[in-house]
């Protein structure tokens, strides 16, 4: 699967990119927006990026890729004014930060057997 993964944290996205290559699949990792197109199947978009907002981000992404599933990553999954802030961006749901690896590994085995909505692991909005 095509994963465009997006977090200004050099850190976890090198880890997250490790971790989804050495799982099998095909991995795009950048600290912001890029100015070309981005495609992807899955997009794992850090809630706080720096230099553009993320609602700006997923609005891009959604305009090149109405068919992708966007997931927003945060570890503020308990403010509620937040997760309001959230069910207006286009995203299809919540990943909370830290991400435990094997939910993420359920998650896109669910993902690729077109099962992702019916997930327990995922944060709907």
């Amino acid at each position: 699967m095509k994963i465009g993964l997006l977090d200004d944290s050099v850190q976890f996205r090198e880890m997250m990119e490790e971790f989804l290559i050495d799982a099998g699949h095909d991995v795009s990792g950048y600290d912001k927006l890029p100015n070309e197109s981005m495609i992807a199947d899955l997009f794992l978009i850090d809630w706080n990026l720096g230099g553009v907002t993320s609602e700006e981000a997923i609005r891009q992404l959604r305009s090149s890729n109405p068919d992708s599933i966007i997931w927003i990553l945060t570890g503020s999954l308990l403010l509620p004014d937040l997760k309001k802030k959230m069910t207006n961006t286009g995203a299809n749901g919540v990943l909370g930060k830290p991400i435990d690896p094997d939910d993420l590994l359920t998650l896109l085995q669910h993902i690729e057997n077109d099962q992702w909505k019916d997930s327990k692991l995922m944060h709907k909005l």
